[in-house]
């Protein structure tokens, strides 16, 4: 639901690693996400956690 000002809220990702082992994952959506092209590039989201 959009606030009076016609925004959504603002978001904060947080991930909580609890392994063994060094985090080895991707810290961004967009390196997650195969290419489209060039076309595409401008839609590709991207959240860093």
């Amino acid at each position: 639901m959009l606030r009076r000002h016609g925004k959504l809220p603002p978001v904060l990702p947080i991930v909580i690693y609890n392994g063994t082992r060094p985090w080895t994952a991707a810290v961004d959506v967009a390196e997650m996400i195969a290419f489209g092209g060039e076309a595409l590039e401008r839609y590709q989201p991207s959240l860093r956690y």
